[in-house]
């Protein structure tokens, strides 16, 4: 019988798929930033940060640009004191970014989407649940 493996997000590496080879066709892992997602805020990061870095952006730089656009937007609101920045992150709903929405709970608890990725062809894909 097949056996259907799952892990978790720190499978996503290029390192998986180079040392398990064929091994790891059909293992389910998640990502929070996918440089192959076809959104199009996703490949105009993606894009872009080829163009002047030429490598491909990993989850550190996904979420680096998300956090700066978050700041940057929420600087934009309320200027730069500590509290009203720290009070107006709360009410951060669907923020849009490239790692996906971006939503603060009162308790400054983050709510993000991941990507859902297999290894179909010694490469990761996006699946549907």
């Amino acid at each position: 019988t097949d056996v259907v493996v799952m892990g978790p997000g720190s499978l996503y590496s290029p390192k998986l798929l180079e040392l398990g080879g064929n091994s790891v066709n059909g293992l389910y892992t998640s990502a929070v930033f996918f440089p192959n997602d076809p959104r199009p805020e996703v490949q105009k990061f993606v894009k872009g940060f080829e163009a002047k870095y030429k490598a491909t952006p990993n989850m550190f730089a996904g979420v680096a640009y998300d956090a700066i656009n978050l700041m940057s937007e929420t600087i934009r609101k309320v200027g730069t004191d500590r509290k009203a920045i720290r009070d107006e992150l709360t009410r951060t709903k669907d923020f849009p970014g490239v790692t996906g929405r971006i939503t603060f709970t009162e308790r400054r608890d983050v709510i993000k989407d991941y990507r859902h990725l297999v290894v179909k062809d010694g490469h990761f894909t996006l699946y549907d649940k």
